[in-house]
């Protein structure tokens, strides 16, 4: 089977990444699809109008041409593009004359960079990151159309959330249920954080937007805080606002010092002589942490704000963090603190995401659909395991295992909780024989290793911390603990001293051994 190359450009407001993939076609393993590997090519200033004209007068260090080429020679002929991020409250695209333009510009830089090595002859096909519930009239599909009228082949419409999903279920080998099912993209990106709700019908392996909703807010709140409550105050002497071209180099080089911030979390500094400053500009983490805090704070209550509240009503599977601010920790913190942590996936690259996805999508990847029949169910529940035969095919489904005896759980839990007594006691008797000089000066130590001793095997019981038994228990275990050292208090001779290790093992013992009997009891009773 031959390797399909594919191109990948993401444009979003703040930067144009294109990346590159190979696979196979109708891949299904991992294995199947190299990694993206991304070169950005342009740095967008704030407004996506703005950036499509200035794409080619970036800074020098933002456009490395040759990496550019040597890029674009090793991939073949199938380009990528997700949607451009543009809004109708945010751009005057009100004139089909402007959406033309701006569609021939972007068109003619795309051109530029492909002419040079000589790949416009072959038929690019474009997999463009729409949502498929947009009109077909709205701005941005009149810009893509624009933009793609010529030189670039076929426009595939893919919604850029639904390749969000594929590359998680890709990358975290999920195979999809008969059932339905709802998956929360969060693009978290420069101006906006875009929330999509991605859904899966009963019984079919085809995904499909169901709700979305922007929320304004994104990292570039973070280029402006820095610029209007730090660099402006320590950096710019003049009593005049800078102008509105340093302004903007500025907010770049801002954008430039918060990025490499989040990668190395230590001090950065800037290259102050291609502005004409006079001094580097430091960043660092404290810094970056106390300026931004009303922006940082301001997203988490986007989270809790309505929107996101009515959105959520529906059950919801994972949510899926991609964009180019979702890196930052407390995006991830905020996300986890709202959903769960089991519940969000992050990529290792999540500015690449949709990227890959669109790759995905290209190379006719679909998710294996796991059969989760009525019938299957029903056998679960019974103690009769039998076959029952398949509507679909006629074939009877594989024999479901029986259920586990409850002695062979108890069983399998006490020999959990025993693993958890060992490790305990040598715990124990290190802290003793280290504090063997010091009269009883380890109980506290002591004390402390017997709570986590039994909240452990409290949880491979299947018990939560606050169910009222384990209060109870952890209550009197603390009693227990305290009358012990005070009734041995007064054995204070070094003969004593020397077996309180002994003591501290036998303890520490005896009280494991005393909670997997209560809770052996508690469970049995219950059952």
């Amino acid at each position: 089977m031959a390797l399909t190359k594919f191109i990948g450009l993401d444009l979003g407001n703040t930067y144009a990444r294109l990346a590159y993939t190979s696979g196979m076609a109708g891949i299904q393993k991992p294995e199947d699809l190299t990694p993206p590997q991304l070169q950005v090519f342009g740095v967008h200033s704030r407004t996506y109008v703005e950036s499509i004209a200035r794409i080619d007068t970036m800074p020098p260090q933002t456009v490395d041409s040759e990496e550019v080429i040597r890029l674009i020679e090793a991939t073949s002929d199938i380009l990528l593009c997700d949607r451009p991020m543009l809004g109708v409250e945010q751009h005057d695209l009100n004139s089909q004359r402007s959406i033309t333009a701006i569609g021939a510009t972007l068109a003619e830089r795309l051109r530029t960079h492909f002419r040079v090595v000589g790949k416009l002859s072959n038929a690019f096909q474009i997999s463009a990151g729409i949502p498929a519930n947009w009109p077909a009239n709205s701005q941005e599909a009149q810009l893509l159309a624009a933009s793609l009228s010529s030189g670039f082949g076929q426009v595939m419409l893919y919604p850029d959330a639904l390749a969000a999903v594929l590359c998680m279920l890709y990358k975290e080998n999920i195979q999809l249920l008969d059932q339905s099912q709802s998956w929360l993209v969060m693009d978290v990106g420069g101006a906006t954080t875009r929330l999509t709700m991605v859904h899966k019908p009963l019984g079919d392996a085809n995904l499909e937007i169901k709700k979305s909703l922007s929320l304004v807010w994104g990292g570039n709140h973070l280029d402006e805080q820095l610029y209007r409550d730090w660099w402006l105050p320590a950096y710019w002497k003049d009593a005049n606002e800078p102008d509105p071209n340093r302004r903007k180099a500025i907010l770049l080089l801002l954008k430039e010092l918060k990025e490499s911030l989040s990668k190395t979390r230590n001090t950065v500094h800037s290259d102050f002589h291609r502005l004409g400053l006079e001094e580097p500009i430091q960043l660092s983490t404290q810094i970056f942490e106390g300026v931004c805090r009303p922006a940082i704070q301001e997203f988490y209550a986007l989270l809790e704000s309505n929107p996101v509240i009515e959105l959520e009503k529906e059950p919801i599977e994972r949510v899926v963090l991609i964009g180019g601010s979702a890196h930052w920790p407390f995006v991830l913190e905020a996300t986890q603190q709202k959903w769960g942590r089991d519940k969000v996936f992050l990529p290792d690259q999540p500015d690449l995401a949709v990227v890959f996805g669109l790759s995905l999508a290209q190379s006719g990847f679909k998710p294996p659909l796991t059969r989760v029949s009525e019938s299957a169910v029903k056998i679960e529940n019974t103690t009769d395991i039998g076959t029952v035969p398949s509507k679909e095919d006629g074939k009877p489904p594989p024999l479901l295992p029986p259920p586990v005896p409850p002695e062979t759980l108890r069983q399998d839990r006490r020999a959990k909780a025993r693993k958890t007594i060992r490790l305990m006691v040598l715990i124990g008797v290190g802290v003793a024989l280290a504090l063997v000089w010091l009269p009883f000066g380890s109980w506290p130590f002591l004390m402390a290793i017997e709570v986590y001793m039994m909240l452990e095997i409290a949880k491979s019981y299947g018990y939560k911390y606050t169910d009222g038994l384990i209060i109870l228990l952890v209550i009197g275990l603390l009693a227990l603990s305290i009358g012990l050292s005070t009734a041995l208090a007064p054995f204070t001779e070094t003969l004593f001293c020397l077996v309180k290790p002994v003591i501290a093992g036998l303890v520490i013992w005896g009280m494991g051994e005393g909670t997997i009997a209560i809770l052996d009891w508690d469970s049995t009773r219950q059952h």
